[in-house]
This record gives C-alpha cells, sequence and structure tokens, in this order.
C-alpha cells in the first residue's frame, strides 16, 4: 500500500502541472477542477460542483427558461413529423429514425441551452440521431396510442 502511495505522490506533479506553453482543452480543465473539489464520484458530479467548475471557466448558464423553451420546440418538432408521417404500419423505429434528423436544428439548439463544457455540447449535436431517434420512438408510440383510443366523432 505504501508504495502505490508513493507512486500517487510521485505522480502529482506531472498530472498536476501542464508543460509549460501547453494549452488544456475544456474537458481536460473541467476535470481538474472536478478533481480539486475532490467529488468521490465522476459519473454523479454534485450540481454545485458542477456550476462552479462551469462559472470559474467562464461558461454562462444559458437559464432554465431558454432549455426549456428549446426543449418544447425540438418535441413540438419531433410530434409535428410523427403525426404528419406515421403511417401507422411502419415499424416504430423505421418511423423515428427517419423523424429524428428532421428536428435536427431543434435537437442542435437544446445542446446549445444545456450548462456544459462546450466539447461536450458538441458531441451531444452529432449525437442527433441515437438521442432523437428515442425520443422520436417515445412520440410515436403515444401517438398511435391516442389515434388508436380516439373515437372518429359522428356526424
Amino acid at each position: 500500500m505504501k508504495s502505490m502511495a508513493v507512486g500517487l505522490l510521485i505522480l502529482s506533479p506531472v498530472v498536476a502541472a501542464p508543460q509549460a506553453g501547453a494549452t488544456l482543452d475544456d474537458a481536460t480543465v473541467y476535470a481538474r477542477c472536478i478533481i480539486d473539489r475532490q467529488v468521490p464520484d465522476p459519473k454523479n458530479i454534485p450540481f454545485a460542483d458542477s456550476s462552479a467548475c462551469l462559472t470559474s471557466m467562464g461558461i454562462p448558464d444559458p437559464g432554465e427558461k431558454s432549455r426549456k423553451e428549446a426543449k418544447d420546440r425540438w418535441r413540438d418538432c419531433l410530434i409535428d413529423r410523427a403525426l404528419a408521417l406515421d403511417d401507422g404500419v411502419s415499424s416504430v423505429s423505421d418511423v423515428a429514425t427517419v423523424i429524428a434528423p428532421m428536428c435536427e436544428a431543434e435537437w442542435g439548439a437544446v445542446a446549445d441551452t444545456l450548462w456544459a463544457i462546450p466539447s461536450i455540447k458538441s458531441k451531444l449535436k452529432k449525437e442527433v440521431r441515437s438521442y432523437g431517434s428515442e425520443s422520436a420512438a417515445q412520440i410515436v408510440l403515444l401517438s398511435r396510442k391516442v389515434k388508436a383510443e380516439t373515437k372518429p366523432l359522428k356526424n
């Protein structure tokens, strides 16, 4: 156990100090901040620690109102496309795969409103097909359920 502790002490200066003239990417700066704050579980970072690190990096919080508005626009886009394009026969997965990219701009707006480091936002924007398809599939299923349960009006 002592040898491991000594090894960590020897490595500490190497990890803590970048080489002269080197610039750190935003993920590294954020990770160093989280480590400095002694967050025990990097998969479950408390909001206070995350916001303190983002603030120290000069990344402003876009605000909850803009996040909600962007999410609503994205959801509305998925709903509109599902209602317009779902034939009720094609597989939910196929319909969702077609719908998700149609709302790519709205998904990008959602990513932009997240309080996160730029590299994470960029990665999320590129993941529109997976995140969008999952959400679109849920919306297609819900729209099919509503259509099945809705009785047509009699004249």
